[in-house]
């Protein structure tokens, strides 16, 4: 009976110093502020936020901007003696704007910082050394991104934004310089973009064409015969339907604010490209402000938006995409903060800091995207 007791009292103390359930503190998650660059063809991104280390999944955005800098344009336009070369004027104006976005993040206290440079640094003859300069001027990590590395983190934001399957997904990302589509396990890059196709129309303007219409008509049989042959996979793919993504500028992005529409057909393409053709190019920022627009509504992008649709139209044709649906993203920033081989090199992360769960992007099970860096001085 004493020994009962004794037993009694002692598993009575242990219990005691278990709280319930709902009372008891969690662990804190490991985690780091990382800020990351997306230095585009049309323009720079910077996104900050805070990523969990267990599980490398993005718990919260912190920051999210974008600043333009054409330096695909600068690139067409800077060609001498047979090379394509970002000229320093250009890359100051980069040099700028990195900077620019540095001081305004400094004080969210990121604790890792790197950035990837995308289709005009590979292009241009001088991509390497202009980043070269970014990482010394700026202070900062700088690589660049191959085609097919650029369609991984496609597919990665368009995977996490999504919630598809990644069995059965089929991302598309188009920027000014290139666009790519990717599976699973595949992808297709095709060097047409808002800036290409930009210059297109620019040149077959110089010809003499009549009307918009013509136009509209030249710059869908220049795509018919310059975008590249579809491989093998993208021709017998079964779901003919994609996830695209991209930024406010993004082709998706303009068809959008013009048909009200996030995810829409070749015929919902058809009927925004006849609207925009039967209206003159310096109206065109008065038909997108009827359509809530303001963000577009400009001058600047007037000239765009016929090129930016028909590429649009053309590329679906082409590859036979039936219906997209698009997501608005800040470049591929939320996938470059959870690529491991992006950040294995960064400086190390400060303490471990609390934080309440959550996820919007999950890559543990990706393998790490190994990138070049161009390290800071």
């Amino acid at each position: 009976k004493k020994l009962n007791m004794t037993l009694s009292m002692m598993l009575a103390r242990r219990f005691q110093a278990i709280p319930p359930l709902g009372q008891r503190q969690l662990a804190p998650l490991s985690t780091v502020i990382r800020r990351v660059f997306e230095i585009g063809s049309g323009s720079t991104k910077c996104e900050v936020a805070e990523v969990c280390l267990e599980n490398n999944t993005i718990l919260r955005s912190i920051f999210t901007k974008s600043s333009q800098v054409l330096f695909l344009r600068d690139l067409k336009h800077g060609m001498h003696a047979g090379r394509m070369e970002i000229s320093p004027e250009t890359r100051d104006l980069g040099v700028l704007a990195i900077k620019a976005l540095l001081a305004e993040t400094d004080t969210l206290n990121p604790q890792q910082t790197a950035a990837v440079a995308t289709e005009a640094f590979r292009r241009a003859d001088n991509g390497e050394a202009t980043v070269g300069v970014f990482a010394r001027e700026c202070g900062i990590s700088v690589s660049i991104a191959s085609a097919e590395q650029e369609a991984r983190l496609g597919f990665e934001c368009a995977l996490g934004l999504s919630g598809r399957e990644p069995g059965k997904l089929l991302s598309w990302d188009c920027g000014a310089g290139s666009f790519q589509m990717s599976n699973e396990s595949d992808c297709h890059v095709d060097s047409h973009g808002s800036g290409t196709i930009h210059a297109v129309a620019v040149a077959l303007g110089s010809v003499g064409l009549e009307s918009r219409a013509d136009l509209a008509d030249a710059l869908l049989d220049h795509l018919r015969v310059e975008l590249k042959p579809l491989p093998l996979w993208l021709e017998n793919l079964e779901e003919r339907s994609a996830v695209a993504i991209g930024s406010p500028n993004s082709i998706f992005n303009q068809q959008r604010v013009l048909s009200g529409l996030t995810t829409f057909s070749q015929l919902d393409v058809e009927r925004t490209l006849a609207e925009v053709v039967a209206v003159p190019e310096h109206l065109v920022p008065d038909l997108e402000r009827t359509r809530s627009a303001a963000a577009l509504a400009n001058s600047e992008n007037a000239p765009y938006v016929l090129p930016k649709l028909a590429l649009l139209l053309g590329a679906m044709r082409h590859s036979r995409i039936g219906e997209v649906t698009f997501m608005p993203t800040n470049g591929n920033c939320a996938a470059l903060l959870t690529q491991q081989g992006l950040w294995a090199d960064a400086a190390p992360p400060y303490a471990p800091a609390a934080s309440s769960q959550g996820s919007c992007m999950n890559n543990s099970s990706d393998p790490p995207i190994q990138l070049e860096a161009q390290p800071a001085s």
